[in-house]
């Protein structure tokens, strides 16, 4: 029951943590707060996956672009034309390829119709695909895919040589936010007044329709664009999550230069059955977009290939939906927040660092899974929890050692309760321990009768000064005050914390408090009380020291046969005598002033003990004012 208690004491506000938790995920992420840190926190997962087979891209890079200065018909005719002879399944040029293209061979100024110069190379290529920036649509040739009605703003006979006609969307993105996902289509209406419009697919799209075969009928969904019957997963305005793969970055399997392509050192068997992307890697022409991978920048032509590859692999990236993100909010809350409260304050980071740490492999993992799972909120809920966790922890312990110290202080020295506050020390003490110590009973003698000769705030006041006098005395040398019983002191020096050498200690307070009664009855006497005197009882051995009591009291206290024998040598004592035991005497150095007694019976005790005595001084009895119709002197009952 008592365990069961303890572990409800912490599932309670672990429980209570995790729901505070929840309640502000459940609340904040309908907002897409935090949303643009969700997104680069996942970030640095990428690349990741493979890449299909039949993904390849040709980069413009700067040794081309250089070389096509000096006479750029025929090194991009050149080009062109050793990707055909690889017999390629579809091409698509990038935006950026056909624009630089046109600037260089109008530099050149050696030709009057630079589109007639493109349409020529564009005509040796098999399932060409022409890119155009939106608004920029000329009609395709006769027999194309994909039927086009707009209005030509800027017609092209590059157009017209080509199998199909897509949109180069990269160009759309913001030039300062972070390329993840991708326009996997536009409409294009034919007027200001509407009507009918046509759905242009991006280059990654058509091309993933031509390389498998897929109809191109669309049909939007909330969370999806469906394709020829493909369910393709989408964010926002039907836009695709690019999953980037290492394999077709700058430097990848899958990734050739354009000059080595001219050069020769391409096999052109590699182009066999490709979906050929051709794009400007030169900085000059194509200064590349902030991407999640590869240093931070790429240029679009990389985008739009993973974009393809990720259509073709089916390896989508799925947002967790609200709901999951909630409820795990939720759980690593209560984990942490269960964890903290079970573990040593000096230890309670830990968890936390742990659960952070196996909630971000666990994130990758999922991310390897095609899952993109919130880091944000659920590693703010980690620091959350742990910080309401260890606070409340804190607290409480904060209040149980104070209430500990509090209970101590009443009967242990100062310096004692302060020790006492030290982790595991109060609890350790209240659980119970067994200890070697000297226990002192400290008894009036005579009080019976004489407390019948005073008024009740009379003995009030004498029993305050003696109390008072006896337990100042024994807080100075480090003992503890048991309980005061009657007109009984009982103390104990080496409980609930160990004293050095406590029967030398104890046998030296009971000379102190013998001593101090002389001091006690001028003090009594000053307040019109009659003196007192007392007898002393002391023993050594171990005793079981334990927080006891019922539900409704409970005190400190120690049992055992030791406490037994020293009450008994306490009956012993005359006035102003200290008995102990032959164990205390031994323990003591053997004082020299110590009278033997042999061997003493002492009721409820079967064993022989030996006793001895040291004797102080014999108070007498003082006079005091008597009560109304009493006597004028108060004697002192015999010992």
């Amino acid at each position: 029951m008592k365990g069961q208690r303890a572990l409800v004491t912490v599932v309670a506000p672990a429980a209570a943590i995790a729901a505070l938790v929840g309640v502000l995920a459940a609340l904040l992420v309908p907002l897409g707060a935090a949303h643009r840190w969700q997104n680069a926190a996942v970030d640095g997962f990428f690349p990741r996956g493979t890449a299909d087979p039949r993904v390849m891209v040709v980069a413009v890079d700067p040794r081309f672009v250089r070389r096509a200065a000096l006479d750029p018909l025929v090194s991009y005719a050149n080009l062109v034309a050793a990707a055909a002879l690889g017999q390629p399944q579809t091409v698509l040029p990038q935006r950026s390829f056909i624009d630089t293209a046109q600037v260089q061979i109008a530099d050149s100024q050696a030709y009057a119709s630079v589109a007639d110069a493109i349409a020529d190379a564009f005509a040796t290529l098999p399932g060409a695909v022409y890119p155009l920036a939106a608004g920029h649509l000329g009609p395709p040739r006769a027999g194309s895919r994909l039927g086009v009605r707009t209005q030509a703003v800027l017609a092209s006979p590059v157009g017209g040589v080509a199998a199909a006609t897509a949109m180069d969307t990269t160009t759309a993105q913001s030039p300062t936010s972070i390329v993840r996902t991708l326009p996997l289509a536009v409409e294009l209406r034919p007027g200001q007044r509407g009507g009918d419009g046509v759905i242009v697919p991006s280059l990654a799209l058509l091309g993933w329709l031509r390389a498998a075969g897929i109809r191109a009928e669309f049909v939007e969904r909330d969370d999806a664009l469906v394709v020829g019957g493909h369910r393709v997963p989408t964010e926002g305005d039907q836009e695709l999550r690019v999953s980037y793969s290492a394999d077709l970055l700058p430097g990848g399997r899958q990734v050739v230069n354009a000059s080595d392509v001219v050069d020769g050192r391409v096999p052109l068997r590699r182009f066999r059955d490709k979906v050929v992307l051709i794009g400007v890697s030169d900085p000059t022409y194509s200064p590349g977009l902030p991407v999640p991978t590869a240093n931070g920048r790429l240029p679009d032509v990389y985008v739009q290939a993973n974009a393809l590859n990720t259509l073709l692999t089916g390896q989508y990236l799925v947002p967790d939906s609200d709901v999951r993100t909630v409820l795990a909010v939720v759980l690593v809350g209560f984990v942490v927040a269960l964890l903290v409260l079970l573990v040593p304050l000096w230890a309670s980071l830990f968890p936390a660092l742990v659960m952070a740490g196996a909630w971000w492999v666990y994130a990758g993992r999922r991310f390897d899974g095609g899952h993109l799972t919130d880091l944000v909120l659920p590693l703010a809920s980690i620091g959350f929890a742990f910080v309401c966790a260890a606070g409340w922890k804190g607290l409480r312990e904060f209040r149980d050692r104070r209430r500990v110290s509090q209970m101590f202080a009443r009967y242990v020295p100062r310096h004692v309760a302060a020790q006492l506050l030290e982790p595991g020390a109060a609890a350790a003490v209240a659980a119970g321990q067994r200890l070697v110590v000297a226990v002192l009973f400290c008894d009036l003698r005579g009080f019976t009768a004489l407390s019948a000769k005073l008024e009740p705030a009379q003995v009030r006041m004498l029993l305050d000064a003696y109390y008072e006098r006896v337990s100042s005395i024994v807080l100075e040398r480090s003992g503890t005050v048991m309980k005061f019983v009657g007109d009984e002191v009982f103390a104990v020096f080496g409980a609930p914390l160990p004293v050095a050498d406590c029967a030398t200690v104890a046998l030296d307070c009971c000379r102190a408090v013998v001593a101090a009664g002389s001091a006690l009855n001028d003090e009594l006497t000053a307040l019109e009380l009659p003196a007192i005197s007392y007898g002393i009882g002391l023993h050594y051995g171990e005793v079981v020291a334990a927080h006891v009591g019922s539900t409704t009291r409970r005190q400190y206290d120690v049992v055992g046969d030791t406490v037994n024998v020293g009450s008994r040598l306490c009956d012993q004592a005359t006035s102003g005598a200290i008995v102990f035991s032959d164990e205390l005497r031994r323990q003591a150095g053997e004082p020299d002033d110590a009278e033997n007694l042999g061997t003493l019976t002492l009721k409820g005790v079967s064993r022989p003990i030996t006793g001895y005595r040291i004797t102080g001084p014999v108070v007498d009895a003082h006079p005091v004012t008597a009560p109304p119709g009493g006597p004028s002197r108060l004697d002192m009952d015999p010992v």
